[in-house]
């Protein structure tokens, strides 16, 4: 052996059939015999005391006059090489005879190392080594210790919230652990911050928190004997402070969907991300919406959202409408509501916001089955496509459905787009049924909510596509006149009967192509047709599909969708300056900063309205 050389050794049992054990590993560092300390400690013993998965260490100090105090390492896979192993974990140094270790896990082997130190040359002694493997004790995996139920977090202001239902059964007290990498393991994890440890129900936590940070707690149960459960129940919170009441009212709200495109319903996403278009900074995990969904629509009035229709994750039409009080002053507490079922729940309709009143019009309402392989759709849901059309006033908090006073569509549409133009309802280019065959809609209508009178749909030369990204962009040019033009960009140009829409043999085909139609429209002969977005064509960064658009001052955005033919679902934000000439000089380009959103399609998104 050479000095200053670390020497992995391995020793093997042979049986008389010549097999061999696995072997029991040791490591040694050898170092010049003028630089160790030759006296050692005794009696040194490692366990595992009853009840606990901690590990108990014990040792006898040296009677010697040039001893000073004692080192103790610990590693897993192997003993530590000497006093100086950079790779071991260094749990005490002092002159003490006994440590607890109450960072072990259970089913793992530690291995450790004592060292002693001499005063004269502050050398250390070749130590003496045990080791043992915690294993689960009866008494901290008892079937008879319960967890607690219903452990919920919700993010303040300036703290997250955690509510909670105890056990009854043998129970004294809870503690809740926290970490920001994952969640805390055990009770005794000692990477992990004690928060809470009593037998309340709510606890605010203040304290550390880091903005734009996201917190994993666990919850453990402690019983009569004061021994903790191993298992717990979890929850996890982004904390933010920059999610501001001003922040709040004007972002864009990213509402259901799904995250998978062959599997859409098993991957529908509850998770409600925000987008601040002043400072272009994504606040995702905001809130989480209660009935995940695909295929909703949402529309927002007097500081808060609403959510209609989709179909849920077992692919059922979902009536209950959940609303979201974005405007709350206790946010996020407390702001999740319901209204009266929605009375007729389609999927992929549409829903616009019409002087305080709320239409919900298109779309399909059931569909023939499925098919589940290579990937889920659903079949012939074009056949129910609807153009009916229900309004709900927020007011009275009901909903209007008779003829009289609510029209119908010109025509029946799904996945398509709309908006609303001086109190209006402009919309079209989707997916319509004609003799029993689907097509892609180029039509356009603006209903006139007043006389119940369609505008004659307006055609175009390009090729025509649905689940597009739509948006009715209004503002004041510099000169006082009024720009207003009707956005379609991305869509897949595709045909199915199914939804998702899906092209034979391949996935949709989405685009990056980019169409509108300006506002005012003229009347007769000489209505406008869809016209390209830019003397010199403005395209998308990326092709996409079931996107979402919205605007903001000279913007507009489009978000997420599917590209293909990969199927891929996306999470990124293009946007585009609006100028007064509509030549849109800077093209569109990549923004969003701060947190992630969620890649999510068969979405929907809002701004609010107060």
């Amino acid at each position: 052996a050479l000095v200053n050389t670390v020497y992995y050794y391995s020793v093997y049992t042979k049986n008389t059939a010549n097999k061999f054990s696995l072997g029991t590993k040791a490591v040694l560092e050898i170092v010049p015999l003028n630089t160790i300390y030759s006296v050692e400690v005794s009696a040194f013993t490692v366990t595992q005391p009853s009840g606990t998965i901690n590990a108990s260490l014990t040792w006898t100090n040296p009677v010697d006059s040039d001893f000073d105090s004692v080192l103790v390492l610990r590693k897993t896979g192997a003993f530590p090489s000497s006093a100086t192993d950079a790779t071991a974990t260094t749990l005490y140094a002092g002159s003490l005879t006994t440590y607890t270790d109450s960072t072990t896990l259970v089913n793992t082997v530690y291995y450790y190392s004592i060292y002693t130190k001499n005063t004269s040359k502050n050398y250390y002694s070749l130590g003496v080594r045990k080791s043992i493997e915690i294993t689960s004790s009866p008494n901290i995996i008892s079937t008879n210790l319960e967890i607690v139920s219903n452990f919920n977090s919700v993010v303040s202001d300036s703290s997250i919230e955690l509510s909670w239902i105890n056990p009854t059964a043998d129970f004294s007290g809870v503690l809740i652990k926290r970490k920001a990498d994952s969640y805390p393991s055990a009770y005794n994890d000692a990477s992990a911050t004690t928060i809470y440890e009593n037998n309340g129900t709510t606890y605010s936590d203040t304290t550390g928190l880091t903005n734009n940070t996201t917190y994993y707690y666990s919850i453990f149960v402690k019983n009569s004997s004061a021994l903790y459960s191993q298992y717990s129940s979890r929850t996890f919170k982004t904390f933010r402070t920059d999610f501001t009441p001003t922040v709040r009212q004007r972002c864009f709200y990213l509402i259901g969907g799904s995250s998978n495109y062959s599997a859409p319903f098993t991957n529908l996403v509850s998770q409600i991300d925000a987008y601040d278009p002043v400072t272009d900074i994504i606040y995702d995990n905001v809130a989480t919406l209660p009935t995940p969904r695909y295929g909703c629509t949402v529309s927002s009035t007097n500081g808060k959202i609403y959510i209609f229709g989709g179909l849920d994750s077992n692919k059922k039409l979902v009536a209950k409408v959940d609303v979201l009080f974005v405007s709350s002053p206790i946010w996020p507490s407390n702001v999740w509501s319901t209204i009266q079922d929605y009375p007729a729940p389609k999927f992929m309709a549409r829903s616009e916001n019409v002087n305080g009143n709320i239409y919900v019009f298109g779309g399909s309402s059931d569909f023939y089955g499925t098919t589940t392989s290579p990937a889920t759709y659903l079949n012939f849901a074009t056949y129910f496509i609807t153009n009916e059309i229900s309004m709900y006033n927020p007011q009275t908090e009901t909903w209007v459905v008779d003829r009289k006073y609510v029209p119908l569509m010109a025509g029946s549409l799904m996945n398509f787009g709309s908006g609303v133009y001086e109190g209006n309802i402009f919309y079209g280019a989707g997916r319509y049924t004609t003799a029993g065959a689907l097509s892609l809609g180029t039509g356009a209508f603006l209903l006139n909510l007043n006389t119940f009178i369609s505008q004659a749909a307006l055609v175009g030369t390009f090729v025509p596509s649905a689940a597009a990204g739509n948006v009715m962009y209004q503002k004041k040019a510099v000169d006082g006149t009024d720009i207003a033009f009707f956005l379609h960009c991305g869509g897949t140009t595709t045909a199915s009967t199914s939804e998702p829409i899906r092209a034979v043999a391949a996935n949709l085909a989405a685009v990056t192509t980019c169409k509108m139609i300006r506002f005012p429209l003229s009347t007769g002969a000489t209505a406008p047709t869809w016209i390209n977005f830019g003397a010199v064509v403005k395209t998308l960064l990326t092709a996409r599909a079931y996107n979402q658009a919205e605007y903001y001052g000279d913007s507009i955005y489009t978000f997420c969708g599917i590209t293909s033919p990969s199927g891929v679902v996306l999470n990124s934000v293009e946007k585009i300056n609006v100028d007064d000439a509509l030549t849109f000089p800077t093209g569109w380009g990549s923004v969003g900063t701060g947190g992630t959103l969620s890649p999510r399609y068969a979405f929907d998104i809002t701004k609010i309205n107060n």
